[in-house]
């Protein structure tokens, strides 16, 4: 593989020209390749060949040319860690409970993931959107064992998921990883379930609650047997929650205000976001979680892609809502737990993030693998009944 090491240089290739291509379609073909190697052995079918031609064209027209790799700036950082792990130069954070060092943790964390996905070429930052495809084509061969081709495509085809899979950001990493754990949790395997939800935790802090929840519920209360052990595990969270705010409250509000401030807001303003109390979280949670389910609002759209965003986060809600009241799923108790876990990895977002992209792409991250899991939760029992009936 080529990497800056390889040549001697000491920095990315950071400007669209001959040498970006060169490299960037030296990764598009390399990709191919290893897209004909999974339908020669006949891990996914050879019809959606094309497809995938198609698909991983999609980096080609998003940095340089939807937006400048500038406007998200983290791209720069996440390729200059993966170059120092290749270099062997990498230095791993020293051990601390500050913000600094979760930050740093699961930035290298994830440095270290992407270091070991294949990829011809590492010289531009476009090269690590290049192995979040990679990523998503895994995944992809990986439900396929489990959802039909035809449906699990349009799940790939949702804008957000092309879009922040052809950039070079972590996010992939912690969506891919949330699938596999929700996968794993509906087939009741608890050490798997546990390990992938623990690497999301790994990669994006915030996320992790919500999977680490359904997991308690599924295999700790083992709600999915009756609706009483259901109420009775809302019943102890909350009760924890309440209970321990007072000193879990001091770190809440360390990273709301830090993330606030990382976002863009002013100290002070920062510190006007305390929460004081755990009724100020709840009211806080009612007022926000319809607003952030559905931002970019339409007052604040000054793009097309934000129009498409709209558009897509309302198409998502109602086919997540469609899965859930068709019918009367919402009475299946394994579709419960899912929506408690959805739950509350949106509202730990709506306490967190502060600015409009921020917002819209963790969002996404933190739904996406919930909507897929509900889909092939409720595809595998009609199955499952259909045979029954046999």
């Amino acid at each position: 593989m080529f990497h800056l090491g390889n040549l001697g240089e000491a920095s990315v290739i950071a400007e669209f020209g001959f040498n970006y291509l060169l490299s960037e379609f030296s990764n598009y073909f390399f990709c191919l390749l290893i897209v004909c190697v999974f339908i020669k052995l006949r891990l996914i079918q050879k019809k959606y060949l094309l497809f995938w031609f198609l698909y991983f064209l999609s980096p080609f027209f998003v940095n340089f040319v939807l937006f400048s790799p500038t406007y998200m700036n983290d791209q720069f950082g996440y390729h200059m860690i993966v170059s120092s792990i290749k270099q062997g130069t990498y230095d791993l954070p020293q051990f601390s409970l500050d913000l600094d060092f979760v930050k740093r943790a699961r930035v290298g964390f994830s440095g270290y993931f992407l270091s070991v996905m294949p990829i011809f070429s590492l010289m531009t930052v476009t090269s690590i959107a290049f192995i979040n495809k990679l990523i998503v084509f895994f995944m992809y061969v990986f439900v396929s064992k489990r959802i039909d081709e035809s449906k699990l495509i349009l799940f790939i085809m949702i804008p957000s998921l092309i879009l922040y899979s052809s950039v070079g950001l972590r996010d992939i990493i912690t969506l891919a990883f949330g699938v596999v754990s929700l996968i794993y949790l509906i087939e009741k395997k608890v050490i798997l379930s546990l390990v992938f939800a623990i690497l999301v935790l790994l990669t994006k802090l915030q996320n992790f609650p919500g999977f680490f929840l359904a997991w308690i519920f599924m295999f700790v209360f083992k709600a999915e047997k009756s609706y009483f052990r259901i109420i009775m595990g809302l019943f102890v969270v909350t009760s924890l929650f309440f209970i321990f705010f007072e000193s879990a409250s001091p770190i809440l509000n360390l990273y709301r205000m830090a993330w606030a401030v990382e976002d863009g807001l002013t100290v002070s303003a920062a510190e006007a976001l305390r929460l004081e109390s755990a009724g100020q979280v709840v009211s806080t949670l009612i007022y926000d979680l319809p607003r952030f389910m559905l931002e970019p609002l339409p007052w604040k759209i000054n793009s097309p892609i934000q129009v498409i965003l709209l558009i897509e986060s309302l198409l998502l809600i109602i086919i997540f809502l469609n899965l859930l009241f068709k019918d009367e799923f919402y009475k299946n108790k394994e579709g419960i737990i899912l929506t408690i876990g959805l739950l509350t990895c949106m509202a730990i977002h709506v306490i967190t993030v502060f600015n409009l992209g921020t917002l819209v792409r963790y969002r996404f991250i933190g739904f996406f693998p919930f909507l897929l899991a509900m889909y092939y939760l409720k595809d595998s029992l009609t199955i499952r009944n259909e045979l029954a009936r046999i």
